[in-house]
């Protein structure tokens, strides 16, 4: 059975973290999500359509993960 060395486990973590800061910057950006409160409309980005199954099932249901998501952190 195949055992990563620390330094594997580390590039890995690095990617991670990495991959994650990308996406909750792009999701406070522009380009990735906007809210109108006003209007009561989410936008998406179409990204999110390209890759629905990673994300949820519906737009209502990605958008509504993302929004928590993103709240979440600001706590």
């Amino acid at each position: 059975m195949f055992k990563p060395s620390s330094g594997i486990i580390t590039i890995i973590q690095n990617v991670k973290e990495g991959l994650e800061l990308a996406a909750q910057a792009f999701l406070e950006g522009d380009d990735g999500i906007k809210i109108d409160m006003d209007k009561k409309v989410v936008k998406l980005s179409k990204i999110f359509d390209w890759y629905r199954v990673d994300f949820g099932r519906t737009d209502v249901e990605v958008a509504i993960l993302t929004f928590i998501k993103i709240k979440l952190q600001f706590r």
